[in-house]
């Protein structure tokens, strides 16, 4: 995801919502399944959401929405 200076509020939080959207169009998520993880990047790359950091959908889609703008 872009983390970047440049990019408003808005969009990044646009940029969130399209993440959770497309994780929740994933019915096997978990473990033994789909796994998905976050990266940020601005002038430097981030690992924001690991894979196998949680179990579930719900998580993960909590924990992208959670994750602070930097904008670096």
């Amino acid at each position: 995801m872009d983390d970047s200076g440049s990019l408003s509020d808005q969009d990044y939080e646009e940029e969130k919502n399209f993440v959770s959207q497309l994780a929740n169009g994933f019915n096997n998520f978990g473990p033994n399944g789909i796994q998905m993880s976050a990266l940020r990047f601005s002038y430097r790359v981030e690992l924001s959401v690991p894979f196998n950091k949680h179990r579930d959908k719900a998580g993960f889609m909590q924990a992208v929405k959670a994750m602070p703008k930097k904008g670096e």
